[in-house]
């Protein structure tokens, strides 16, 4: 993966979906992308698999992710999973170095 500093390392991203209250970790993944934003929808099929295995129905009401994960894609894709979706859209220096699509109404469809 090319780091920082412009070498390659080899390393990994890793991906994981919590549940905010019970601090439960519902899905995870390894990437060798080092971007946040690609990852999301395969997060959201691991989402569903690991809820329909420990025999829950349904998903979240919403989804919460930092600016690394900011796409209009993206926000469509949680929007159709049937969940709001809470992308922030601007974040740390590294987050607004990303280039992102952005939307003029914001991360939330109106």
């Amino acid at each position: 993966m090319k780091t920082s500093d412009g070498s390659f390392h080899y390393c990994y991203n890793a991906q994981h979906i919590v549940d905010e209250h019970s601090q439960v970790i519902l899905g995870w993944e390894l990437r060798l992308s080092g971007a946040d934003c690609p990852a999301l929808p395969d997060m959201l099929t691991r989402l569903n698999t690991s809820l329909a295995a420990a025999g829950i129905a349904g998903l979240p009401k919403t989804l919460l992710a930092d600016a690394g994960y900011f796409s209009t894609d993206n926000v469509t894709a949680v929007t159709e999973a049937g969940m709001d979706p809470l992308l922030a859209t601007v974040g740390s220096s590294t987050a607004r170095n990303h280039h992102h699509p952005r939307s003029a109404a914001g991360s939330r469809p109106a």
